[in-house]
């Protein structure tokens, strides 16, 4: 059993201070306590959520898409301080081929994937010799295979391997693996209840996945059974008035209903021909009353912002989202791009550097965005600004001042 599955176990009720255990559950993992909210299960239970929660699956995916749209840079800086970009490094061609199955671009979603779902990611160095200086290839293990295995000696060690004793892969019917702490590049989101176990980010918005999960369901429940709830009342009569159905007309007419009667199957009859006279009185409650389309699109929203992308990325609502010359989605993807997905590449290049080894004040590896069409005009308004300041700096130059009062005077690093 392993982390994900380990604390699967507990979920908050929100309707007051008690907190449940997995027993007062039904087999989906939904509170059935009638005077409660009904929220999933979260923990142990995300791949399933992924899996069948199509608008987080569809905000999650597209949150990937754009951090593999990234470019892996390599550069070194020279002796004038200016970083130069190397060529046939062979940290790119590992990090642009990973593994014998994904491509680079694969691999990064893969990666994002399972930071999305289950806040951690294990990626796995293969190597032919311990003091191989690049690994051979590199593979993300699914999250809920990988059990972490401390020392207990967190806060007084200074080495990974010290707190970390090893990581333990289960490989389903065919046993177990081991993995030494320094095999394995571990990444995971904040914790705050643990400084070495990760938390999946859907705890968070538990509410929201719940509700869109509930309302997906009622809206199913609603057109594949219950289109046609209510009450067939006997309008037949008899000299003295209304009179009761009898048993073999009620059996006749529930068997009418059950067995001929279906508004989804196009085997059955959309009508109903009864030998007595009825009255339909319908007992559903009208969904368009239960606004089920806007309660979806409140929490799909919530998702996005939780993920730290825009809606304009979306086709909440396509007339909006174009905006005339699709320019809300070109700021759209820009906004993502630097308040999420640039400081999550930055701190996945900080990673993959120190796994390199390499010193970041002389060579570094970087994941780059700036190629995309959204992040463009900033690179023309830093080019147009870099021509002010070059222009300023020989202007007082020409004026009789030193370069380099020239160019503190005109912002410019000489």
């Amino acid at each position: 059993m392993n982390f994900f599955q380990r604390t699967g176990s507990f979920l908050y009720n929100l309707g007051g201070s008690n907190r449940y255990t997995k027993d007062k559950f039904n087999s989906r993992g939904i509170n059935f306590q009638p005077d409660q909210p009904q929220w999933d299960e979260i923990e142990g239970c995300e791949r399933d959520l992924y899996n069948t929660t199509g608008l987080l699956q569809l905000v999650i995916n597209r949150k990937a898409g754009l951090k593999a749209s990234g470019r892996w840079e390599h550069y070194k800086v020279n002796p004038k301080g200016q970083h130069e970009h190397v060529v046939n490094s062979p940290y790119l061609k590992l990090l642009n081929d990973p593994n014998a199955l994904l491509s680079g671009t694969q691999f990064l979603k893969e990666y994002d994937i399972n930071m999305s779902v289950y806040g951690a990611n294990f990626m796995r160095e293969l190597r032919g010799f311990d003091s191989q200086p690049i690994p051979s290839a590199l593979w993300n293990i699914p999250p809920h295979l990988i059990d972490i295995k401390t020392t207990g000696l967190i806060y007084s060690q200074t080495e990974l391997d010290k707190i970390i004793e090893k990581f333990v892969y289960d490989r389903g019917g065919s046993g177990e693996t081991i993995f030494k702490a320094n095999e394995i590049i571990y990444t995971k989101s904040f914790n705050i209840d643990h400084p070495v176990f990760p938390k999946t980010p859907f705890e968070p918005i538990q509410m929201e996945i719940s509700n869109i999960r509930a309302a997906m369901g009622y809206q199913n429940v609603i057109l594949r059974k219950m289109s046609a709830l209510g009450i067939l009342s006997n309008e037949a009569k008899d000299a003295v008035g209304s009179r009761a159905l009898r048993p073999d007309e009620k059996k006749a007419l529930d068997e009418a209903h059950s067995e001929s009667y279906d508004m989804m199957d196009r085997n059955k009859s959309k009508l109903i021909i009864s030998p007595i006279s009825v009255k339909w009185q319908p007992m559903s409650y009208p969904a368009k009353d239960l606004l089920l389309t806007e309660s979806m699109a409140r929490d799909f929203r919530r998702i996005i912002d939780h993920y730290g992308l825009n809606e304009h990325l979306f086709s909440l609502d396509r007339a909006a989202a174009l905006g005339g010359s699709g320019g809300d989605i070109i700021e759209g993807q820009k906004m993502a791009l630097q308040s999420t997905i640039i400081p999550e590449a930055d701190a996945l290049s900080e990673t993959m550097n120190k796994r390199f080894n390499l010193d970041t004040s002389k060579e570094y590896v970087k994941l780059c965005y700036d190629h995309l069409p959204s992040m463009q005009d900033d690179k023309v308004i830093e080019a147009t600004s870099d021509k002010i300041k070059a222009e300023t700096l020989a202007i007082f130059v020409q004026s009789g001042y030193s370069k380099d009062e020239a160019a503190v005077m005109a912002g410019v690093e000489l």
